[in-house]
């Protein structure tokens, strides 16, 4: 969930899970940047296209990182597919640096990842993938006995909330677990910082949903230099709101009017390009307070980006154990 209730700062918490089942720093962290970008923007437009009018509430290094992993340990045909998919290389040395760095860079004072493997009891995981698992990723590995369902979901559950600020709790359904479940790959970010200037109340205002719906909503706002630009690429205003620190913002992008939203979001793709254009401006800022969430289920978007072995049994995840594995679930 993304929170900005007391509207001096904001929280955010993300996990994803992914259930296994039997059958040069600057540049090395740029390089794992673009390439999940390049992840993001496509699962965002699959994502986006298939919640109609709902929010999408999305955090792509969540899902990049496991299936990172996932991938490392992967083989023939499913590695290719996984590769191609996450716009990763096959120099995996090189990927195994990248990824260190990257990981290492992420965490901060205001933003935490941690990943952890909970492997079923008496599963045997080869040992070049533990040390890359705990090494490279950072992961902490915990086995559990998934013959008692309920007590395993506790056990990831708990570690979800404690990571994210008890702002995640239940993840994991026990019903979801079974004789099968092999392991859980878990990631969770957590993000917690104030703004560098507090919104203050605005009182209540007109928000349009579309171009015909509008509803009365409470309203923040604030007025100060910022970061701003029109660009005639989007046809909308994009502004950045910084965060304490100054290591951190969030962008907001306004439509002009009588531009629709997915005519933005099939271009941000180069909105790299767009954040270059942004200029100190002074701007008058006023939008309506929210509280968003949401749950994707993540094994259907990703086989449209041709992600498919890795999910059947034939997937070869060799590089992993000796037992036949293959990815059931991918939730956040």
């Amino acid at each position: 969930p993304v929170q900005i209730a007391n509207q001096q700062n904001v929280e955010l918490s993300v996990v994803l899970c992914t259930v296994l089942t039997i059958g040069q720093v600057l540049s090395q962290t740029l390089n794992i940047a673009l390439r999940s970008n390049l992840f993001s923007h496509r699962i965002y437009q699959i994502l986006s296209a298939n919640a109609a009018n709902d929010n999408v509430l999305f955090c792509p290094i969540s899902a990049y990182i496991p299936l990172a992993l996932v991938y490392l340990g992967a083989g023939g045909d499913t590695a290719i597919e996984l590769r191609n998919g996450l716009h990763l290389s096959n120099n995996k040395s090189q990927l195994l640096t990248s990824f260190n760095a990257f990981i290492e860079e992420l965490n901060d004072d205001e933003l935490k990842v941690v990943n952890k493997l909970f492997p079923k009891i008496g599963l045997l995981l080869k040992s070049e993938f533990l040390t890359i698992a705990q090494e490279v990723f950072n992961s902490g590995v915990q086995e559990v006995d998934y013959n008692n369902p309920g007590n395993a979901a506790n056990i990831i559950n708990d570690f979800v909330a404690e990571k994210t600020n008890n702002k995640i709790k239940n993840i994991i359904n026990p019903d979801s677990i079974n004789s099968d479940t092999a392991m859980y790959l878990v990631n969770a970010a957590h993000f917690l910082a104030n703004w560098s200037d507090p919104f203050g109340n605005r009182g209540e205002g007109d928000f349009y949903v579309n171009q015909n719906q509008k509803v009365r909503v409470e309203m923040m706002g604030l007025t100060d230099f910022y970061n701003y630009a029109f660009s005639r690429y989007l046809n909308a205003q994009v502004l950045s709101v910084p965060f304490q620190g100054g290591n951190y913002s969030m962008v907001f992008i306004l439509p002009k009017n009588g531009t629709t939203l997915s005519y933005v979001e099939n271009r941000l793709f180069w909105f790299n390009n767009v954040l270059k254009t942004l200029q100190r401006t002074y701007v008058r800022v006023r939008m309506p307070k929210f509280i968003s969430e949401a749950s994707f289920e993540l094994v259907a978007p990703l086989k449209q980006l041709g992600i498919n072995r890795v999910f059947s049994t034939s997937a070869n995840l060799s590089g992993i154990t000796t037992q036949p594995l293959f990815v059931s679930d991918v939730i956040q």
